[in-house]
């Protein structure tokens, strides 16, 4: 199913990357020789590097798509990829996200969260209190956003491990 420009957009906004087949080169910021990309198939082209590439998706090799490129070069500041941008396998796998986002459209909820109401004859507004206001805006998020909102779960710490505090 295709999906409008603005499900995309908000797609993207939570996964943090790009999901779009726009082909073309694109350039990205290279972090401790890790190039967080967007989604992309195949083997990419660096523009002048010729070291060893590996690829990967999220720390994991055992996918067709990959948004991570790790290279030799850990000095290097910027690199321009080609690569096939997108995937039809991603795009399949996240498809109940993609539906849930057009299910449940956030046009504007969080913009007028704050208003207590608005009055157009005259252009009269009245803003909540901050707690109104506050609430108004979790419930927006809340209402928008809740099915990716998770609470985080601790599986388990050993108190032989040294400095366990540094993992929260």
């Amino acid at each position: 199913m295709a999906y409008s420009e603005s499900v995309i957009h908000r797609a993207e906004e939570i996964l943090g990357y790009s999901i779009s087949a726009t082909t073309g080169s694109r350039t990205y910021r290279v972090i401790d020789g890790v190039v967080y990309t967007d989604l992309f198939t195949g083997t990419p082209t660096i523009t002048d590097y010729t070291g060893t590439v590996t690829t990967r998706f999220n720390d994991s090799q055992a996918t067709s798509y990959k948004n991570e490129i790790i290279i030799d070069d850990k000095c290097l500041n910027e690199v321009t990829i080609t690569a096939t941008w997108g995937n039809a396998d991603f795009n399949t796998e996240i498809d109940d996200l993609l539906q849930w986002l057009t299910d449940n459209p956030f046009a504007g909820a969080a913009d007028e969260s704050g208003l207590q109401s608005k009055k157009i004859e005259d252009f009269s507004v009245t803003f909540k209190s901050s707690d109104e206001a506050s609430s108004s805006f979790y419930d927006a998020i809340r209402g928008s956003w809740s099915f990716y909102i998770r609470n985080p779960i601790i599986i388990s710490v050993t108190p032989e491990q040294r400095r366990d505090y540094r993992y929260f």
